[in-house]
């Protein structure tokens, strides 16, 4: 098990993401294609 430090508000987005079982998460707080179980970050910016 990989353990991460996010802030609460990052935690809160990435948790609703993942139990909406939403495939993709955009934000530009996290690194591009990071995975959190089956959700894969996407940077719309990059």
């Amino acid at each position: 098990m990989v353990l991460r430090r996010f802030s609460w508000y990052d935690s809160l987005i990435v948790a609703s993401a993942v139990e909406a079982d939403r495939a993709i998460l955009c934000s530009e707080d996290f690194h591009e294609g990071q995975r959190f179980a089956a959700t894969r970050v996407k940077n719309p910016f990059a």
